[in-house]
């Protein structure tokens, strides 16, 4: 009798098993999908496939009035939606957009005889914005938005201000800006849009002055109007929209000149960029001119009201943790400015900063990269070491370098100037900072506050410049890498 039981009760087991594996295959296959807001019910499930999201195509794009037809003999779908075709062929890594090719990360294929096809290449191919949400499992997919018209192209000047501004008829909502070499030029270009300006036809400003030679501009394909600055020197402009984001400022800075533009911060605080003999002297390189232009926004954890963790001596508050945040973000926003970087800090002195006000600053600046200052702490006195979080979310695509670049060779970079314990970059899109940012983001957890050791080494005078160089020495060394690409 007990040899029956123990045969039940194992056979019981397996299959508790088997449908355990079941529904864990289920949850890491089967993302919800959302249209334009509503969740969208699929007779077939999404799944996700080398790290990309794939589902079949016709409930999808029907849904947006679309097009879907099936080619059996050529084992090809073609999806049209407005006036863009996209032709996926089964187990293909190219594909066709409007007969021009296009590289796949992943082909379509056959799944229980349907064909699923990478929903983020097809969707962002026909005008699409694709959202992923790792904590929730949800791909979110926002139908094409109304093309807006680039109305306007000019330059302005202004005290040492050069600005070439681009003017739309509505809200700019991608746009990527890229500096170039051979030959030195920045390129901006709008997508959703259509050039209104100069009556859709090609040609230039013809604007000659000590940064730039020429304005150029054209409807670079039926989606994208570029705009590209003939550069006389290497400098990559400051970028960021105006308040109703239906224009896109670049401002240049003509050196020589007593005065700041009447439209850009007031300066204080900027320090002028090193010699290359005092960068050398830190171990810092200096930062490749095609990033200088691009915004870092440094924002010191806690602060005001929000002390952060506590460090204890004989059971006395010694150290707060919104100190020497503080201390080190200040010292990071003065070294990656002496090599050349432009930067905006969310608080430079013990205020408070609502934990959503942080990004929302970010990206009201249209920054480039948010650099998050902290300091870890854990109800036990054991753990020690550095770890750098990041977020890989779709948004963060068009600035030509991720977060978790960033967040690797900073983690290299603080392990080799502050020798404590490797607890390496990490993948966290439940952080707030890192899932709200629209750009690239990391959180630096320097030490624990809560290790007795670490907290020596926290209170002393070298932690706070050992953290900053080598935060900043890993920034500038992935920026410089992602613009030799």
């Amino acid at each position: 009798m007990r040899k029956r039981l123990l045969m039940m009760g194992m056979v019981i087991l397996a299959i508790v098993m088997a449908l355990g594996a079941v529904s864990a295959y289920a949850d890491e296959s089967s993302p919800t999908l959302v249209l334009d807001g509503q969740k969208l019910e699929t007779p077939d499930p999404p799944v996700i496939r080398s790290g990309r999201t794939l589902l079949p195509a016709k409930v999808l794009f029907e849904s947006m009035g679309g097009t879907v037809e099936w080619n059996g003999d050529l084992r090809q779908t073609t999806i049209t939606l407005g006036d863009t075709s996209v032709q996926l062929t089964i187990d293909s890594t190219t594909a066709l957009v409007n007969g021009q090719e296009k590289t796949l990360d992943v082909p379509a294929t056959i799944i229980n005889s349907r064909t699923y096809i990478p929903v983020n290449f097809a969707a962002t191919q026909l005008g699409c914005q694709v959202l992923w949400n790792a904590v929730d499992r949800v791909v979110t997919v926002n139908s094409p938005k109304k093309a807006v018209n680039i109305t306007r192209i000019e330059t302005t000047e202004t005290g040492n201000t050069l600005r070439v501004l681009l003017e739309s008829d509505g809200v700019i909502e991608n746009y990527k800006v890229v500096s170039l070499e051979n030959p030195d030029r920045v390129v901006v270009d709008v997508t959703g849009a259509k050039m209104e300006f100069n009556g859709g036809v090609a040609g230039g400003l013809g604007i000659s002055n000590e940064i730039f030679s020429n304005v150029r501009f054209s409807q670079f394909d039926q989606n994208t109007v570029r705009a590209v600055v003939d550069l006389l020197v290497q400098q990559a402009p400051q970028v960021y929209l105006s308040q109703d984001k239906k224009s896109i400022y670049m401002d240049f800075v003509i050196t020589g000149r007593g005065s700041q533009g009447a439209d850009s911060e007031d300066g204080s605080g900027i320090i002028p960029p090193a010699g290359d003999d005092e960068l050398t002297a830190l171990g810092l390189p200096r930062l490749d001119w095609r990033m200088q232009g691009k915004l870092i926004v440094i924002d010191p954890g806690h602060g005001g009201t929000d002390s952060g963790s506590l460090g204890y001596e004989n059971g006395s508050i010694v150290l707060m943790e919104k100190e020497i945040n503080l201390k080190v973000a200040l010292r990071l926003n003065e070294l990656l400015q002496m090599a050349g970087a432009t930067t905006h800090m969310t608080r430079t002195a013990d205020s408070s900063v609502g934990l959503y006000e942080r990004p929302e600053i970010a990206n009201g600046l249209s920054a480039a990269l948010f650099v998050s200052c902290h300091n870890n702490s854990n109800e036990s006195t054991a753990p020690t070491g550095t770890e750098v979080h990041y977020a890989v979310k779709q948004s963060e695509s068009s600035h030509g370098f991720t977060s978790k670049a960033i967040a690797e060779s900073v983690m290299d970079e603080l392990e080799a100037s502050m020798g404590l314990k490797r607890r390496g970059a990490k993948n966290s899109p439940a952080y707030a900072v890192l899932r709200c940012t629209e750009m690239p983001a990391i959180i630096i957890e320097g030490a624990f506050i809560s290790n007795p050791s670490d907290l020596k080494y926290m209170m002393s005078d070298s932690y706070a410049e050992d953290y900053a160089i080598g935060a900043a020495r890993g920034i500038i060394k992935a920026l410089n890498a992602a613009a030799g690409n």
